[in-house]
């Protein structure tokens, strides 16, 4: 087993995607990581917003596997609800930066101050990355959508037994 050990930044990149990310060290393997060629995944949130920031721990990996699914070597799917979170966590994180905001209640501060939503970008830029890389959205119909659970009525207990 190889300890996980942090090493300089390395770029990934294809040409068009790029990210800047510290990698762990590991052995060499035959086995290769990740889905083999052919594959489908659902692209969650969290990997297209890991690829973004770049996150240290996952950048790498998510660039990686967004970089496969635009060279075709795997399907991507997600759904609108994704990518809807997707721009509310970059629209936060950059607006975060640029005025110096708290974290806690970041989302009222957004919805209080709508000219200062409008000056943010790298939520919109992503998005039109997102459509670049090739990744099929769709959109979740109302009738799959959590509702709660009708109440069941159920007989009592029979103390006796036969």
């Amino acid at each position: 087993m190889v300890p996980n050990v942090r090493v300089p930044h390395r770029e990934v990149s294809d040409g068009a995607c790029r990210t800047s990310a510290p990698v762990a060290a590991t052995a060499v393997s035959a086995v290769p990581l990740g889905p083999p060629p052919g594959e489908s995944v659902f692209v969650d949130a969290n990997t297209l917003v890991y690829h973004f920031v770049p996150d240290p721990v996952y950048g790498t990996a998510c660039s990686a596997l967004l970089i496969r699914i635009k060279r075709q070597e795997l399907g991507g799917y997600t759904s609108t609800h994704g990518l809807s979170e997707v721009a509310h966590r970059l629209m936060t994180i950059e607006a975060i930066r640029l005025y110096s905001w708290p974290v806690p209640g970041i989302a009222q501060r957004l919805r209080k101050h709508p000219q200062e939503v409008q000056k943010l970008t790298a939520f919109r830029q992503a998005l039109q990355e997102i459509a670049q890389f090739g990744i099929q959205v769709y959109t979740i119909p109302p009738l799959l959508s959590i509702r709660p659970r009708p109440s069941v009525s159920r007989p009592a207990c029979s103390a006796t037994m036969p």
